[in-house]
């Protein structure tokens, strides 16, 4: 219990708590030995995830990897489908996988057939709510189901930018889909933006017309004073800089050039009126 609670508090801002985590690792280690070897696996999860809000936080992954391929084949297959009758845990636990494949190991293509086989997984869970009518009413499960895929497609489509595949365009639309099902804008709003990312870095889809699209819908959605729409401005003010250099390279009027050049100017400035005043 005391596993899942830090991890909820650390995730909710509160640094404090790796203090007191530090001070339970040992307790955590034991109780998640005590846990796999009585077959208590809801409880292993528990500690698991305590210990990896420390670990995570102290730069021990290492040892993080070494927890979590302990414990892999507790829960999933050696096709990773998840093992039968601990399908609740198996979300998590490709979470770890997915995590360490991407960060540490950069394993990308590791990392996004994990990512894959998750969230065909989660998609088979929302398949009853995604069949509900559009203006049906979604019971707490329902939306979370939902909101789980959104999640994890849009987590699929980070891995493939990185790769630099195109697909990644694919997952994020769909991932756009499921918020919208919802109707979680601050979630909207960051997909939009990841969307006018790819297209802005991904060479094989550049479009800066598409990425400026996609950054103006998300800086629709944004919060009036939302540190989150100084990012989008500058986002957009990033684009304007690209037509610049685009049109410099190709012996565009000066006029031309000017007025990319200023376009950019003011959107960086409206960014950084937004920004918060420093310490």
């Amino acid at each position: 219990m005391l596993g899942n609670y830090y991890h909820g508090q650390f995730n909710a801002g509160n640094r404090d708590v790796i203090q007191y985590l530090a001070l339970e690792e040992a307790n955590l280690l034991h109780a998640r030995r005590t846990a796999r070897r009585h077959g208590w696996w809801e409880r292993l999860i528990s500690a698991m995830q305590g210990l990896g809000v420390l670990y995570d936080y102290q730069g021990r992954v290492s040892e993080w990897a070494r927890l979590v391929a302990e414990i892999t084949d507790d829960y999933c297959t050696p096709a990773d489908d998840p093992v039968p009758g601990r399908e609740d845990d198996y979300g998590l636990v490709m979470d770890y996988r997915v995590r360490l494949a991407r960060y540490y190991d950069r394993d990308l293509p590791r990392a996004a057939a994990l990512q894959e086989k998750l969230v065909a997984w989660i998609r088979r869970q929302a398949a009853p709510a995604l069949a509900l009518p559009p203006d049906a009413d979604l019971d707490p499960d329902q939306h979370n189901r939902i909101r789980s895929l959104g999640v994890n497609v849009a987590i699929l489509g980070h891995t493939l930018v990185e790769q630099g595949s195109p697909d990644c365009v694919a997952a994020y639309e769909e991932s756009i889909r499921y918020i919208q099902r919802i109707q979680d804008t601050a979630a909207e709003a960051i997909s939009h933006y990841n969307l006018g990312h790819a297209y802005l870095t991904i060479l094989a889809i550049r479009n800066l017309d598409a990425a400026e699209a996609a950054y103006q819908r998300s800086l629709a959605l944004r919060d009036p004073n939302a540190v989150g729409r100084s990012g989008c401005l500058l986002a957009i003010g990033m684009v304007h800089h690209e037509r610049f250099n685009e049109s410099r390279q190709r012996g565009a009027p000066e006029e031309t050039m000017l007025k990319h050049a200023q376009a950019a100017k003011g959107y960086y400035l409206q960014a950084l009126a937004l920004c918060p005043p420093p310490p």
